[in-house]
């Protein structure tokens, strides 16, 4: 891929990128982080990656090395915990409509953040699932090359996924 061609990319997919960062990791400061060294492994190994009009298949490509990498860095912070003062209600994509009262407003936003909260207490894999089909908007064939999994095992991570998040839910 050309330099030309990585500015395309990152001009007219880079937000998707950067919030899919922000979602996986869950706090600002640790997604932003996430989203520079994928711009940066990108630009690495930019020989590997397919140019196509639309460039969708090389933004899941983005978004495929910034699972790995947040893959990595949770191994080894696991293997060396560090504890972290930020905010865990950071509000990352949370758009309240203008058109609602301020109670139904409040009420929106609770919602929204204990579905955050409910996705953040899945297993990892199954919350990368569910970002990558709910947030990041792919489907499911393009999730399964992203993950480099099969296509079912999407399906039944996302089904899953649902059963988890509704009982833990239904429990609030």
């Amino acid at each position: 891929m050309t330099r030309e061609a990585l500015e395309r990319l990152f001009t007219r997919h880079g937000r998707s990128i950067y919030y899919f960062c922000l979602h996986l990791t869950g706090q600002r400061e640790s997604g932003e982080e996430l989203f520079q060294e994928t711009v940066l492994k990108t630009m690495e190994v930019s020989g590997r990656i397919r140019e196509d009009d639309e460039l969708i298949s090389a933004r899941n490509y983005c978004m495929g090395i910034a699972v790995r990498l947040y893959r990595n860095r949770a191994r080894k912070e696991a293997m060396h915990p560090v504890l972290s003062l930020d905010d865990d209600q950071s509000g990352i994509g949370f758009r309240i409509s203008n058109d609602l009262t301020p109670e139904e407003s409040a009420l929106r936003l609770r919602e929204m953040q204990e579905v955050r909260a409910a996705i953040r207490a899945l297993p990892e894999k199954l919350r990368e699932t569910v970002y990558l089909f709910y947030y990041a908007e792919q489907p499911l064939q393009e999730i399964a090359k992203t993950l480099r999994i099969p296509e079912g095992t999407v399906k039944s991570r996302l089904n899953t996924a649902k059963k988890r998040l509704r009982k833990m839910l239904e429990e609030k």
